[in-house]
This record gives structure tokens, sequence and C-alpha cells, in this order.
């Protein structure tokens, strides 16, 4: 900061200290406690630069919680190894016995899920702009306002994007992907599935 004030007086290089990518881990790890213990966090770190990067982490989470949830996966793992949302996602794209809303765009879903790891790995702030774009292709999938319209049915619900005629068969066809990739594969599924059925 110091160096920018003496290449320009005239500039306010004050953005900086508030940049979450200057800032050090212990006010990254002192804005987790207190959104665990007060739910909120100290006012003056409550501005667009830290609660931006926040979002990415929420953002990321929801992702991940509806690719499972559809999947009905709680956690799998092969030789000891958690299974990563990527491959989960790669099977959700791939499925036969789920229908996704029409709009769902599966290569977009996967650039979001990749812009995450590189912003979230390296601590990076994105254009709040890019974080709107992301939560745009997201909403189809996660959070979609229309109803599913299933012959003379108008369904309305959380999980409308995906809707599934035969949940034995999916599961049986999540399974055999699952282990085309990997051989030693242990499933830990979800009591429900966040998907519409057919009733």
């Amino acid at each position: 900061m110091e160096f920018g004030s003496d290449l320009d007086s005239n500039e306010d290089t004050s953005f900086i200290l508030i940049s979450t990518n200057t800032l050090p881990s212990a006010i990254q790890f002192d804005s987790a406690k207190r959104l665990f213990y007060n739910h909120q966090i100290r006012k003056q770190n409550q501005n667009n630069y830290s609660t931006d990067l926040l979002a990415l982490y929420a953002i990321r989470l929801s992702l991940e919680s509806r690719v499972r949830g559809l999947l009905g996966i709680d956690y799998a793992t092969t030789n000891g190894k958690n299974i990563g949302l990527s491959t989960f996602m790669k099977i959700a794209k791939g499925l036969k016995y789920v229908e996704y809303s029409s709009n769902t765009e599966w290569t977009e879903i996967e650039w979001v899920n990749n812009w995450l790891n590189h912003h979230m790995h390296r601590h990076l702030r994105p254009y709040p702009w890019i974080i709107h774009q992301a939560l745009e292709v997201l909403r189809l999938l996660v959070d979609p306002k229309e109803p599913l319209i299933k012959s003379n049915r108008t369904i309305y619900s959380f999980y409308s994007a995906t809707y599934v005629i035969d949940e034995s068969a999916l599961q049986k066809e999540i399974e055999a992907t699952l282990k085309e990739l990997h051989i030693k594969v242990q499933i830990r599924w979800l009591d429900k599935r966040e998907i519409v059925k057919k009733k």
C-alpha cells in the first residue's frame, strides 16, 4: 500500500487492506468463528470483499448438496479416498433414468464448478457480475421456480428440475456407472433422494 501511495499520492489504495486476496488467514478464521458462534461477522468485515468470498463457499456447498441429493449419495469412497463432486457431476450429466429441466446446461454447470474450485483454492474474490452469472447458471438445477409439467400434472417442488420414473433402475444405473469408474467403490446412500418421482 505504501508503494501505491508513493507512485500516485492521489490514488486511494485502501481497498488493498480489505481485499479478500490479501487478508491474513487469522481474519478469515475470525469470520468463520463469528459465523458459527454469533451468526454474523464483524461489522468492519461486512462488506462486499468479505461476503463475496463467503458467497463462493455457499454456492459450492449448494451445488454439491444438489448433485449428491439427486444421486441419493451421502458419500462414496474408492480405496479409502472420497470421490469428488466433479465425478458425481459427470455421472449425473449422463444419467438415462433422470429427466432434467429442458434448460439445464450441464456444460455450463461444470464450468461453474471449475471456476468455483479455482477461486476457492486460490482465495480469490471474483468480479461480482461473475458471481451473479454463476448463480444464474445454477438456478435452473438448484432453485427452479417454474413447475414441472407432466401430462396432466403440474408439480411444484424444490426438485422440479429433476424427474425420475423408476427410482430403483436409477440407483442401479448410478451404482454401475460408479463401479465402471472405480472398481472398488463403497457408497453410502441417503435415506431420501432429492428428485421428483412418478406417483
